[in-house]
């Protein structure tokens, strides 16, 4: 399907519902490859366009702790933001942390439902 794509006129390719993305100089992207952190991009849709800047996603940090461990640590990082604890330079990183920990206990908690429904699932054949 690729293929076919990238020899539709880009109106053709917004008809079909797809949309299509140029460089600011306007060169349509034909691979995320070929963009960098900071370049502007502008998304075109058959119904508009938006304009974002190019980010660079980040490796979230390998947690070793266990569940209990990561609600603990998290409860810290909260108590310490609740007590005014944290000076400014702490609280980014802080904050990162935070959103790291939150992602890993929900991460665990869906792995543990679904273990769980497996379980049950095989007691009942």
């Amino acid at each position: 399907m690729r293929s076919k794509l990238s020899m539709r006129a880009p109106d053709r390719i917004l008809k079909l519902g797809f949309q299509y993305h140029k460089e600011k100089n306007g060169v349509i992207v034909k691979h995320a490859s070929k963009l960098q952190e900071g370049d502007i991009v502008e998304t075109q849709l058959n119904s508009g366009s938006f304009t974002s800047i190019v980010k660079v996603k980040k490796e979230m940090k390998k947690i070793t702790l266990s569940y209990e461990q990561a609600v603990n640590r998290l409860q810290t990082i909260v108590d310490a933001l609740d007590n005014g604890e944290l000076e400014l330079d702490q609280l980014s990183a802080h904050l990162k942390e935070a959103q790291d920990l939150l992602k890993y206990c929900k991460k665990r908690l869906q792995q543990t439902e679904k273990d769980v429904q497996i379980i049950l699932q095989d007691g009942e054949e």
